[in-house]
């Protein structure tokens, strides 16, 4: 999924809030679609991450999330499709399920006719003003970089914004943040559970972590 549309976690601000990423400009719904992937896949998603960064990496219970949107490339038709009601949606459920973890939403690079565009958006899908004194929209360049490192310490802010965090990867959706790293760690990990239990379920036996399944079914 992240290969035609990237999202990672990564850093925190400079009061403790994990900080998630999403390059709307750089979607691609027609490769998601043929995998399958919807609107309601892609909220999904959010959710899971979501609840990764607020049970693993930042489990207190004062422990809020930075979600930043970059709209560099985003173009009018993308406002009439699946990544703007991606985005609404997403937002929605800032406002909805996790406003009291909710630091932030920043849409960065935005294009100068996006904010007017937003505002009409915003009415349509009764976004409280809560949500709204919360949400950032920032011009391409300068004052996106000046406003992230203003509230993201440089060692946790992505060189692309002008900070001293190489992020590389990108490549077919791997990003390396450490955060990056630990999600999917987390999910290998999970899945190695799953597949264990359906091999006990299925009469497979116990077998060493990460062998093969054909060699673990031929020893059985």
């Amino acid at each position: 999924m992240k290969r035609y549309y990237p999202m990672y976690v990564c850093g925190r601000t400079k009061l403790g809030s994990v900080v998630y990423y999403e390059n709307m400009g750089e979607i691609n719904m027609g490769k998601l679609h043929e995998h399958g992937v919807t609107v309601p896949t892609l909220l999904k998603h959010y959710q899971y991450q979501t609840s990764f960064v607020f049970e693993k990496l930042a489990p207190g219970p004062d422990s809020k999330l930075l979600t930043v949107f970059d709209a560099r490339g985003i173009s009018l038709a993308n406002l009439r499709g699946d990544a703007a009601r991606f985005l609404l949606a997403a937002s929605k459920e800032n406002q909805d399920g996790n406003a009291h973890r909710n630091a932030g939403i920043v849409i960065a690079n935005a294009p100068s006719w996006f904010s007017s565009a937003w505002s009409v958006l915003a009415k349509i899908n009764a976004f409280n003003a809560d949500t709204l004194k919360k949400t950032q929209i920032l011009t391409e360049g300068s004052q996106t970089n000046l406003y992230l490192q203003s509230v993201i310490p440089l060692d946790q802010l992505p060189d692309k914004y002008g900070g001293g965090l190489v992020v590389t990867g990108g490549a077919g959706g791997v990003w390396d943040c450490k955060e990056e790293v630990l999600l999917r760690e987390h999910v290998y990990s999970l899945e190695e559970n799953r597949r264990e239990q359906a091999g006990r379920e299925a009469g497979i036996g116990d077998c060493p972590e990460r062998r093969r399944w054909a060699e673990c079914s031929a020893t059985t």
